[in-house]
């Protein structure tokens, strides 16, 4: 905490304990997408205790209810990202002068140019933040694989409805996770992993040569038989299956001798 002058913050002293505590039981792996840190400080903020968000009936009305609000009838943001930054921005706005003006330039620069063709390219993006956050925690769902594939192929559009002075580096798609998406993912996959029907048709031979087997079981099993038997030299090996084993080798006692160890 020294390191980012916040060692004399309570607050950050409990947070950085909290962190730690976090990082010392399994699974660890959820502080893989933690690059960095940075203290955010009161002074930054304009003060908006509880009471006052209430009272403004910010995002929560006196009652307690989601709407009508403030927040409830300016959001119509296309994803769940933006309707996310948009409540971090009511509820902890900036003091920085400089900040508040580089948005009102970038809200120009999107009325003048017409913000509509943007707001059509962000229907195609999903909430790649979660994505990312499940992918670390290896939680992620066949489902959140396609929409991140979706949103990678929308970048473009995404960059081509921007306004040239608000395009930057992360609207270029990154091509190696593109490319593994569409090899490895399939066009519909099923809802769980455990359903099956994930990874595409082709990206593996021994995953596609299993599900030929699933699929043409007698044809499947003759053909892994003659293969054995041209691999071993046992003649009268033969490969068999029942719903209790699965597919087993089933060689003579006599033949023992030449199974391979």
């Amino acid at each position: 905490l020294q390191g980012l002058n916040a060692h004399e913050l309570a607050h950050a002293h409990a947070a950085a304990r909290g962190l730690l505590a976090f990082a010392a039981h399994p699974p660890s792996r959820a502080l893989a997408p933690v690059r960095s840190l940075r203290v955010q400080r009161s002074g930054e903020l304009l003060a908006l205790p509880p009471a006052t968000q209430r009272n403004l009936e910010l995002t929560q009305t006196l009652r307690g209810e989601a709407s009508p609000t403030l927040f409830s009838l300016i959001d119509t943001c296309k994803n769940g990202m933006g309707s996310r930054m948009l409540r971090q921005w009511l509820l902890h706005p900036k003091r920085d002068r400089a900040e508040a003006i580089a948005r009102h330039e970038a809200i120009a620069a999107l009325q003048a140019q017409g913000f509509e063709p943007l707001r059509e390219a962000l229907k195609s993006v999903s909430d790649v933040e979660r994505i990312a956050a499940r992918i670390a925690l290896r939680q992620v769902r066949p489902r959140e694989l396609t929409g991140l594939r979706a949103t990678l192929q929308a970048l473009p559009l995404l960059r081509a409805a921007t306004p040239a002075a608000l395009r930057d580096a992360s609207l270029t798609p990154p091509g190696d996770i593109l490319d593994l998406l569409q090899r490895a993912i399939a066009a519909e996959p099923a809802l769980l992993p455990r359903d099956g029907g994930v990874i595409a048709d082709g990206f593996d031979a021994e995953l596609d040569e299993l599900r030929g087997s699933q699929q043409n079981c007698d044809g499947g099993r003759l053909d892994r038989e003659t293969r054995e038997r041209a691999r071993t030299g046992i003649a009268n090996l033969r490969v068999q299956f029942n719903r209790v084993h699965g597919f087993y080798i089933e060689v003579t006692q006599g033949q023992v001798d030449k199974v391979p160890m």
